[in-house]
C-alpha cells in the first residue's frame, strides 16, 4: 500500500519513467511494425506492393533519436527505413504461414509470472490507462498513455510472432540421420600431419596479368549471387573526405595560451585565470581519498567497457584519469601538466588539502580542479582546407578526372554506392561498410545527380569535415554489371591469386621426395599440425579434403591452401578422441545449415528478388 501511495503522489513522473523502461524492454529493435496503406503523397517507399508512410517513418526515427540524442540522423533514417521494408515483407510471410497471437498469449507475455517486477509495473500502467482519474492524470496525458499502451501491445504481438516464426524454423529445419553422419564426419575426422607452406606474398601482381575475357568469365560464376543483386537503382560513387586538423599555427597559439594560463594559475589560489575563458573546461571537486579511488575505478571500468565494445575513448578522458592519479601526491597549491597529448592539454591543480578532526577520526578532503584544453582548428585553417578542396572539385569536374588526380593532390579516394534508400555515405572497408557520419546532404546530392557529375563541397555541422562526391555510373538493372570498378577489382584479385598459387605449385611440384626436401626448397620450417575442421580456414578446404582421404605415410601436395601452397606428410589419420553426441551434432547442424543460420538470413531471403521504390529524398529535400 505504501508503494501504491507513492505512485499516486508522483504518478505522472513515475509513469513516464515506467513507460520509457517498458518500451525499451518490449520494443527492442522491433518497433511498431505492420503493413499499412497510405495515399501516394505520403508514401515514402514501396516494396512488393507494401507502402511505407513518411509520417510513420519520421515517428520511428524520432523515437529512436530520443533514446540516443547523439545518433547520426542519416544513419538512423537509413536503418529505420530498411527495418520497415523488411518488416513489411516479414508480416506478409507471417500471414502466408498463418501465424497469429491469441489474447491469452499476449496477456501472458506482457504480464509475465516469471518476472514479478515487470508484471507489477505493467499492471500499474494498465490501471492508469483504464482509470486515469484514480492517479490524478490529466486528459491530455491520459490520451498519450492510451496511445503508448496500444503501441506496446502491437510491439509485443509482433515480437511474439517473431518468436513463433523462429520456433517454426527451428522445428522444421532439423537434421536427419544422413545430416548427422555428415556432421560427425566433418567435425570428428582428424589428420595428424607434418606440414610446410609457402605464401604468394613475394610474387608481384604485374607478373600475373588478367584479361577482360578472364574477368568476364569469372563474373559469370558469381553474378547471380546475393552480393550482386540490385533491389533498386544504385549509383557507383567516388568520394573524398577531408578532416580539418589544427595547423602548426593553431598548435603554437594553443601552447602559448596554455603556458600563459599555467603561469597565472600558479600565482593564484583558485582558477580565476581560466574561469572566463571558453577554451578551457574546468571541473571542480572535493573528494576524500576513498571517493577519489572510487571515481578512478569507475572511469577505468568505463574505459574497459568502451574498449570491449570497440568504442573510441576521447583523449581528454585518458588525460583526466592520469590527472586524477597524481592527486594523491600533489601538494596544495601545486599544478600538474600533461603536455600536449592527442590535441589535448590537461592540468590538475590541488587547491587545498583539508583535514577535519573528530573524536574518533580525521577526515581528509582534496579540493582540486581538473582543467582541459582541446586544440581546435582555427577559422583560418578551416577556410584554407575548404578552399583547397573546392578548387580541386571545380578543376576536376568529371568522374574520370576526379579519380585520376585525387592522389596527386594529397587526397585519399574512397569508393561506395548510394541508392534512393541511402541517407549517408559508406566507406567500403575490409571489415564491411562503415557509415561516414553527418553526410546526408552528400548522399542526397548523389542520389539526384547524373552520371559523371562532381558535387560541390559539403560540410558537417561542426565544419571540421568536408566531403566531395563524383558519380561514376548509375545501375538500373537487376545486378551490378561487370563494368563496375569494385566488381572488376574483386574478380581480378580472385583470378590473380589463383594464378599465383598455380605458378607456385608448378614451381615446386615433384621437386622433392619427402617433407624435409620441400621445407629446404621453400626455405620454411616443418610444423606438426592437425588437419581438421578447426584448421580448414588456415590451410584451405582443398587441403582438408585431400587430408581426409590420404593414407598414413602419404606425401601430398603442393595443394592450393588459401593464398599459399601446402605440402603435407600424413602421420596418422583417424577420428578425434573427443566424444561427440548426436545432440551436439544437431546443434552444429542448426548453427551451420539449420534454423539458427536461416533465421539470420530471413530478411535477405525475403528481400532477394523484391524491387524497392524509394522517394524519401523527394519528400524530405536536402539541408537536413
Amino acid at each position: 500500500m505504501a508503494t501504491l501511495e507513492k505512485i499516486r503522489k508522483r504518478s505522472v513522473l513515475l509513469f513516464t519513467i515506467i513507460i520509457v523502461a517498458l518500451l525499451a524492454f518490449i520494443l527492442g529493435d522491433f518497433l511498431n511494425s505492420g503493413r499499412s496503406f497510405f495515399s501516394d503523397p505520403t508514401t515514402a517507399a514501396k516494396v512488393a506492393g507494401h507502402k511505407i508512410d513518411i509520417q510513420e517513418l519520421n515517428n520511428r526515427v524520432n523515437q529512436l533519436k530520443q533514446q540516443d540524442q547523439n545518433a547520426d540522423d542519416g544513419a538512423l533514417r537509413e536503418q529505420v527505413l530498411n527495418d520497415m521494408l523488411n518488416e513489411a515483407l516479414f508480416n506478409e510471410e507471417l500471414e502466408k504461414v498463418g501465424i497469429v497471437v491469441t489474447d491469452d498469449e499476449l496477456t501472458a507475455f506482457m504480464f509475465p509470472e516469471s518476472n514479478p517486477e515487470q508484471k507489477f509495473q505493467m499492471q500499474q500502467f494498465y490501471d492508469a490507462v483504464k482509470n486515469p482519474a484514480k492517479y490524478g492524470i490529466d486528459e491530455q496525458t491520459a490520451t498519450q498513455y492510451k496511445e503508448q499502451w496500444a503501441q506496446m501491445e502491437k510491439a509485443a504481438e509482433n515480437q511474439l510472432k517473431v518468436i513463433k516464426y523462429n520456433q517454426l524454423l527451428q522445428n522444421t529445419l532439423v537434421p536427419n540421420k544422413l545430416d548427422l553422419a555428415s556432421e560427425r564426419e566433418l567435425f570428428t575426422h582428424n589428420t595428424k600431419a607434418r606440414v610446410v607452406s609457402k605464401t604468394t606474398a613475394e610474387l608481384k601482381d604485374d607478373d600475373y596479368a588478367v584479361s577482360d575475357d578472364e574477368i568476364a568469365a569469372e563474373y559469370e560464376k558469381f553474378k547471380n549471387s546475393p552480393a550482386f543483386k540490385l533491389n533498386e537503382v544504385e549509383s557507383a560513387v567516388d568520394f573524398i573526405v577531408v578532416d580539418v586538423n589544427p595547423s602548426e599555427a593553431d598548435y603554437a597559439n594553443a601552447k602559448a595560451e596554455v603556458d600563459s594560463a599555467v603561469v597565472k594559475l600558479k600565482e593564484e589560489t583558485e582558477t580565476q585565470a581560466v574561469n572566463s575563458n571558453y577554451n578551457f573546461q574546468v571541473t571542480r571537486a572535493q573528494l576524500t581519498p576513498d571517493q577519489l579511488n572510487q571515481q578512478r575505478g569507475q572511469m577505468q571500468q568505463a574505459m574497459f567497457q568502451a574498449s570491449q565494445q570497440r568504442m573510441q575513448i576521447p583523449p581528454e578522458f585518458m588525460s583526466t584519469l592520469t590527472a586524477l592519479n597524481v592527486l594523491d601526491t600533489l601538494p596544495a597549491g601545486n599544478l600538474w601538466e600533461s603536455g600536449l597529448s592527442n590535441d589535448n592539454y590537461t592540468i590538475a591543480k590541488m587547491i587545498a588539502r583539508n583535514e577535519v578532526a573528530s573524536d574518533t577520526d580525521t577526515v581528509i578532503t582534496y579540493d582540486f580542479a581538473i582543467i582541459t584544453y582541446n586544440v581546435e582548428p582555427s577559422n583560418a585553417t578551416r577556410d584554407e582546407v575548404k578552399q583547397k578542396i573546392s578548387e580541386f572539385a571545380k578543376s576536376n569536374n568529371t568522374a574520370a578526372k576526379f579519380e585520376k588526380n585525387a592522389a596527386d593532390n594529397g587526397y585519399v579516394l574512397q569508393s561506395s554506392y548510394v541508392t534512393p534508400s541511402s541517407f549517408s555515405l559508406h566507406a567500403l572497408t575490409p571489415m564491411g561498410e562503415q557509415t561516414i557520419p553527418d553526410t546526408y546532404n552528400a548522399a542526397h546530392w548523389a542520389v539526384k545527380a547524373e552520371k559523371d557529375q562532381v558535387s560541390p563541397v559539403f560540410a558537417n555541422q561542426q565544419e571540421n569535415r568536408f566531403v566531395v562526391v563524383a558519380v561514376k555510373d548509375i545501375y538500373k538493372g537487376d545486378i551490378i554489371p561487370v563494368t563496375d570498378g569494385n566488381v572488376r577489382k574483386a574478380m581480378t584479385q580472385r583470378i590473380r591469386d589463383r594464378k599465383k598459387v598455380d605458378a607456385l605449385a608448378k614451381e615446386y611440384a615433384g621437386k622433392a621426395d619427402n617433407i624435409e626436401g620441400y621445407a629446404e626448397l621453400m626455405g620454411v620450417p616443418v610444423n606438426e599440425v592437425e588437419l581438421n575442421f578447426n584448421t580448414a580456414q588456415r590451410y584451405g578446404a582443398q587441403t582438408l579434403g585431400k587430408a581426409a582421404v590420404a593414407k598414413e605415410g602419404a606425401l601430398v601436395g603442393p595443394v592450393n591452401g588459401n593464398g599459399q601452397i601446402v605440402v603435407f606428410e600424413v602421420i596418422e589419420s583417424g577420428t578425434s578422441e573427443a566424444p561427440v553426441t548426436d545432440k551436439q551434432l544437431a546443434e552444429q547442424f542448426k548453427a551451420r545449415r539449420g534454423g539458427n543460420s536461416v533465421t539470420k538470413l530471413v530478411p535477405a531471403i525475403l528481400r532477394h528478388d523484391k524491387k524497392v521504390e524509394t522517394r524519401v529524398h523527394d519528400l524530405m529535400g536536402g539541408d537536413q
